[in-house]
């Protein structure tokens, strides 16, 4: 039981950092001035939103991975 907490905490806190470094992301875009030139990008919002969610996603990948290692084993 000990162990299944600890793991869902730590998903928790990995969740809660990809969302900070993902908005963290959107904000320096407005800080630069560049989130308007962006957003007249072909692409549509959600998927530059996306992909400012996966960025952070691919940084943290081998965080995530032990995360779920300790889930399964």
């Amino acid at each position: 039981p000990v162990a299944r907490l600890v793991v869902s905490a730590g998903g928790v806190v990995v969740a809660l950092m990809l969302g900070v470094r993902a908005a963290g992301g959107v904000a320096r875009e407005r800080e630069r001035q560049t989130l308007d030139a962006l957003l007249t990008v072909p692409v549509s919002r959600a998927a530059l939103l996306r992909a400012k969610l996966l960025a952070p996603v691919l940084a943290v990948k081998w965080g995530l991975a032990a995360v779920g290692a300790a889930a399964v084993g």
